[in-house]
């Protein structure tokens, strides 16, 4: 246990001279309470700014866009500020962002659109490493045309997606190519940018998924090389809305029957008005982590963004020493933070994932269990035969304490030795 104890030391003392975790704690009211939330893979904490907002616009009785009275306008000026948000938070142009309600609804869309293009002899190539719910929308828009899906491996070791598969997976026939800028399940970054290029090398559309990356790093459209990517508000303390940022011109080659084009028919439903005002609010709150900068919010952005990810990563290294350090505990996966972001997979041998989640709950720790919603990906790395009731999920957050994180490691030691 010695090297346990070095681990949870070397959790408590850490600081940071960017991030003030003590102010940033203050931002979330559901901290006020001794609950302990790990459970960022599953969507994070929403700050105070964030709820106000929303309730502040139900309160305000809006309604669908459309009318002239002020009511529906307010919800248009909404949308048209969402859009803006989201392109600060990529780096793109509001007139490339499509809202809707949730990233699995967007990715049906597209691909039902984009499939209308394809033959039988054409392939869509797309990853172990992607959630269950962005590989299904692909697989169901190409079955019925009898298009071939392909998929990128995961190396089993590093957890790591190779880029240099990718020159013997693409061809002349690859019509599109998806895959997440960062894991939520098991926390690796793939080389997006190589991979995007080799794609449009061969002509292929690369769609990136960037909901899990969002919360801990600058998130930057033209660098990772997507004609497409994706971003889930809730990953980031918003609400559950998804948005869809196309590459300048992209749209253009998503066709559409809906009147007013690709954009009117991918935003069909709308999203509520409450909705938009919490996810301009949960942009906003990622602008300012940082405080103090009159910065643009772009800038703003890139800055405090970098913050987190070297706050969570200085946290999250010792926290895997200490984890790894636990007897009966095996970890998946879990490199340097640096080439990752901060959740990870667990398990203790003999004890069900379910029944580690709810001994951890009684001790007011949220976790998740099961399969990471990446049931290939954890069957490729040989979990489903070792631990075929799953494994724990557990994630860092720039709210998370390193306070935090030794009375995890604390609780897991105990029902480790039990």
């Amino acid at each position: 246990m010695r090297r346990v104890k070095h681990g949870l030391a070397s959790v408590r003392n850490m600081r940071h001279p960017e991030l003030d975790n003590a102010r940033t704690r203050g931002l979330y009211p559901a901290l006020a309470h001794r609950q302990l939330y790990f459970d960022s893979p599953g969507g994070a904490l929403p700050p105070e700014v964030v709820l106000r907002a929303m309730v502040a616009t139900l309160r305000a009785s809006l309604t669908r866009p459309g009318a002239a009275f002020g009511r529906s306008r307010h919800t248009l000026l909404l949308a048209q500020h969402s859009r803006a948000a989201v392109a600060d938070l990529v780096g793109a142009d509001p007139a490339d962002v499509i809202l809707g309600p949730d990233v699995p609804t967007l990715l049906e869309r597209v691909a039902q659109s984009l499939s209308r293009t394809w033959r039988l002899s054409d392939e869509i190539l797309l990853s172990r490493l992607d959630r269950e719910d962005n590989v299904r929308p692909w697989l169901s828009a190409a079955r019925p045309v009898g298009v071939q899906a392909v998929f990128g491996q995961a190396d089993v070791e590093t957890c790591d997606l190779p880029a240099w598969q990718y020159e013997q997976l693409l061809s002349a026939r690859t019509r599109l190519v998806a895959l997440p800028a960062a894991s939520g399940a098991v926390g690796a970054r793939p080389d997006v940018a190589s991979i995007a290029k080799a794609a449009h090398d061969v002509g292929a559309l690369v769609v990136v998924d960037a909901s899990a990356l969002a919360p801990y790093a600058a998130v930057d459209l033209g660098e990772l090389g997507a004609d497409l990517l994706a971003i889930s508000a809730d990953a980031f303390g918003g609400p559950r809305v998804g948005a869809l940022i196309a590459a300048p011109g992209v749209l253009e080659l998503i066709g559409s029957d809906w009147p007013g084009g690709a954009q009117a028919g991918l935003e069909r439903d709308g999203v509520a008005p409450e909705h938009l005002s919490g996810l301009i609010a949960a942009v906003d709150h990622l602008a300012d982590l940082v405080p103090g900068s009159t910065a643009d919010r772009r800038s703003r952005i890139v800055a405090s963004m970098g913050a987190v990810h070297r706050y969570c990563a200085e946290l999250f290294d010792p926290f895997v020493e200490a984890l790894r350090a636990i007897d009966k505990v095996t970890v998946v996966c879990a490199a340097a933070a640096d080439a990752r972001i901060p959740v990870l997979q667990f398990a203790i041998d003999g004890t069900p994932a379910r029944q580690v989640a709810e001994a951890l709950a009684k001790a007011s720790i949220s976790v998740w269990d099961g399969n990471g919603q990446a049931p290939e990906l954890m069957a490729d790395l040989g979990v489903a035969d070792a631990f075929p009731d799953g494994m724990v999920a557990v994630g860092l957050m720039p709210y998370t304490s390193g306070a935090d994180v030794q009375r995890l490691l604390a609780a897991i030691s105990i029902i480790a030795a039990a």
